[in-house]
């Protein structure tokens, strides 16, 4: 808003010009300077434009440039020990960002640049510019991923997944054919967009996906099977700090691509240690509770399609199916200049996604750049879109068909997480941990596979894989003389706190003897890392007590979360196996869980959990008292922030304590021993209390959650502190010189009369 006195401005430059300053003079040169004030203050505030031009205009060794430096191997190691970000570019030429207080080392080591833009922060797309397209902010992608879901109920869900360093939600989407439900036999695929807060356009694609695939659900046959067969889980936007402040990293300082924990090196912007980022964390527990078997990163700074290993140019055994499907992709876009590419031929990273789902979870996943600028003109926005729509669901589905499919049980039918080996391949699949599923993109060919899972008999299964279907397979393991849990309690404990717990079986003492072991593990992760134990009682052969120390269990990084139990004797022959047992529980998630009530009969018993900011879409399980695992039959439709409610068959319960897990926003609550089944009737716990804490600290982002109206700001993350600083609000308080001028004016205007 722009203030316009006339009669004040002219009065006061008469006089100033005659040097005739008199008291009325004086009165209006005081207004006109305050008002003067107040108008440029609101013009610098509401107009975006002219912020962009002063820092265009106003370069600072402070602000961040992008540079183009030829591709080569040699370049490319010379900018590896170096405190820049390559971020992408052409088939001949890397891009990079740089602070311009450090561009000098590139020079000190002969490295030759073009300087692409002088200031990144002046290439913030400006909005309100009376086009008909913008992008969206982050809170306007949520908002309509909700509004999604309330027109395709039946589809679609709404997740939250956690809360960035400053308190914004990460929003994401389910897209399934019954999205309530945990069906059995569902691989798993992932889509995640802007990494990196500066690339726009791959968060519209993100978004875009979403809405075609809503939109077309019923009507177009080959998107209605995708949505029918799997679980399509979406994170448009993962950096949404680094989108409201237009800048690569994170607000503090990070870049979210490098955090990642496989082979994670340390740099000036991947973070203190892999996983130190809230952001990333989010989608690591994500990870842990899926087993996501395909999937797009989607990102913007170059236009191409490529495939792992990233971190270096040995390729990967499935190389070739990889770059046959990243073919099929160029072919059937038809944006100019797109190309595909091995992502170490192009350059190397450390601790990117990619190179994590593939190497850790056993999941394909690809980087999908979307446009050469990061963030085009809003304009080319529809045109864009287009070019990736139908190539990027086609590339979904095309690996959702590919290779083996299968699900793995024990001799009950129990869901079991199993190490899935596929001769000829140096990656394992994983099957899903809660439902038993795997799936595994190949070409068509003939396969053996070993399933193995602690305690059970390995599997090896020939496979003829086509190139129409998926084959499908299903793996029942039998148990290798285990001994069944009878009782344990005391398994959700505080990630922070040393606990103990209790578990009871058959001769488990005399089995264990003096040196037997009781491990916690997770398949794929590292080896089991050990427990204390001690029998619970001198004249029980049945019951051991396990300290649960946390500081015990692999990296902080990687505690939190759900652990299999393995009992084993002395020469490591399995005893028994609590499966998904151990739940470590964070100190402060965000939400709570403070009770449970019940309603209805026990076949269709209906449990509502009641708390206070309660995760959207977070999930409900419940556990027995030898580990089994109840999922709910439906999830009831009136979730709030104070109460979820979820539908169970509890007719077939054995007799005990059960405890509650709840899992959303990144992170697992639990009330433990909150239910008792005795009899056929199930009954609450009235003292059930979540694990205990450790003493008080720092909380996580509670409440109102940042809008972002920061589009219209030239926020500037601080490397240095990790700060992020804003340089622009809807209002602000008078300045000292403000108040001076109305305090003089106030005291002129008294003394006149």
């Amino acid at each position: 808003m722009v203030i316009v006195l006339p009669s004040y401005s002219s009065s006061f430059l008469c006089r100033a010009r005659s040097l005739a300053l008199t008291p009325r003079c004086f009165l209006s040169a005081l207004l006109s300077l305050g008002l003067l004030t107040l108008s440029a203050t609101a013009t610098a505030q509401t107009s975006a434009a002219s912020a962009t031009a002063a820092l265009a205009r106003q370069p600072s060794l402070d602000h961040w440039q992008l540079l183009s430096v030829q591709r080569s191997k040699a370049n490319a190691a010379a900018l590896q020990p170096l405190p820049v970000l390559v971020e992408g570019g052409t088939m001949e030429r890397m891009h990079l960002q740089v602070r311009a207080a450090d561009r000098h080392l590139l020079d000190s080591r002969g490295i030759p640049y073009q300087v692409l833009a002088p200031n990144l922060a002046a290439t913030r797309p400006i909005e309100g510019l009376g086009r008909d397209v913008e992008y969206h902010s982050s809170a306007e992608i949520s908002a309509r991923m909700r509004e999604l879901a309330e027109l395709y109920p039946h589809v679609a869900r709404v997740v939250d997944l956690g809360r960035s360093w400053q308190g914004r939600e990460l929003t994401g989407m389910l897209i399934t054919d019954q999205p309530w439900i945990r069906e059995l036999d569902e691989p798993s695929l992932r889509v995640l967009g802007t990494h990196h807060g500066d690339e726009w356009s791959a968060m519209e694609v993100s978004l875009d996906l979403i809405e075609t695939l809503l939109s077309g659900y019923g009507d177009d046959q080959e998107l209605s099977a995708m949505v029918d067969n799997a679980e399509l889980w979406f994170l448009p936007v993962v950096n949404p700090d680094g989108v409201a402040a237009y800048t690569r990293r994170n607000s503090r300082g990070v870049d979210l691509n490098r955090n990642y924990s496989y082979l994670w090196q340390s740099g000036a912007y991947s973070g203190e240690e892999p996983f130190s980022e809230r952001e990333t964390r989010a989608v690591r527990a994500l990870s842990m509770t899926r087993s996501f078997s395909h999937g797009l990163s989607l990102h913007s700074g170059a236009s191409n399609l490529g495939w792992v290993w990233n971190h270096t140019t040995e390729p990967a055994a499935d190389a070739a199916f990889m770059e046959g499907l990243c073919e099929d992709y160029l072919e059937a876009t038809e944006q100019p200049g797109f190309w595909i590419t091995n992502g170490a031929q192009w350059y190397v990273t450390f601790g990117d996604t990619n190179d994590w789902s593939y190497g850790v979870r056993g999941g394909h996943d690809y980087t999908l750049e979307v446009s050469v600028e990061r963030s085009p003109d809003p304009e080319l926005l529809e045109e864009l879109l287009a070019f990736h729509r139908w190539p990027s669901l086609d590339f979904l589905g095309a690996g959702l068909r590919a290779g083996v499919r299968g699900r793995v049980t024990d001799a009950q039918g129990q869901p079991l997480e199993a190490e899935v080996l596929i001769d000829g391949l140096d990656s394992a699949t994983f099957s899903d941990p809660e439902t038993g599923s795997f799936a595994r993109p190949l070409l068509p060919g003939n396969y053996q596979l070993t399933i193995n899972v602690p305690g059970h008999l390995s599997e090896t299964i020939n496979a003829t894989v086509s190139e129409e279907e998926s084959t499908q397979l299903s793996i029942q393991l039998s148990r290798d003389d285990l001994v069944d849990i009878e009782e344990a309690s005391g398994l959700e404990a505080n990630v922070q706190v040393v606990s103990e717990a209790t578990v009871c079986a058959t001769e488990l003492v005399s089995r264990l003897g003096g040196d037997g072991h009781i491990r916690a593990l997770r398949m794929g992760l590292s080896e089991p890392f050990e427990l204390s134990w001690r029998p619970a009682q001198e004249n029980t052969d049945s019951c051991v007590v396990v300290t649960v120390d946390p500081q015990n269990i692999g990296e902080a990084w990687q505690r939190e979360g759900e652990w299999h139990l393995l009992f084993t004797e002395q020469n490591g022959d399995v005893i028994a196996m609590l499966h998904l047992g151990l739940a470590l529980i964070a100190s402060e998630p965000g939400f709570e869980v403070d009770a449970l009530s019940l309603s209805g009969p026990t076949d269709t018993l209906v449990v509502t959990v009641s708390g206070s900011d309660l995760p959207q879409g977070a999930a409900i399980r419940l556990i027995g008292p030898s580990g089994q695992r109840a999922l709910p039959t439906v999830r009831l439709a009136d979730d709030t922030g104070e109460q979820i409610s979820a539908r169970f068959d509890a007719s077939t319960w054995v007799s005990g304590l059960w405890s509650l897990r709840v899992f959303g926003r990144g992170h697992w609550v639990a009330l433990s021993d909150a239910l008792l089944s005795e009899n056929g009737v199930i009954s609450v716990v009235e003292d059930a209390a979540p694990p205990p804490g450790p003493l008080p600290g720092p909380n996580l982002p509670k409440g109102p959650i940042p809008q972002d109206d920061e589009r219209n700001e030239d926020d500037e993350v601080s490397s240095d502190s990790g700060c992020s600083c804003s340089t622009g609000t809807l209002f602000r308080p008078p300045s000292g010189a403000l108040m001076l001028v109305l305090a003089l004016m106030i005291g002129y205007s008294r003394r006149s009369h």
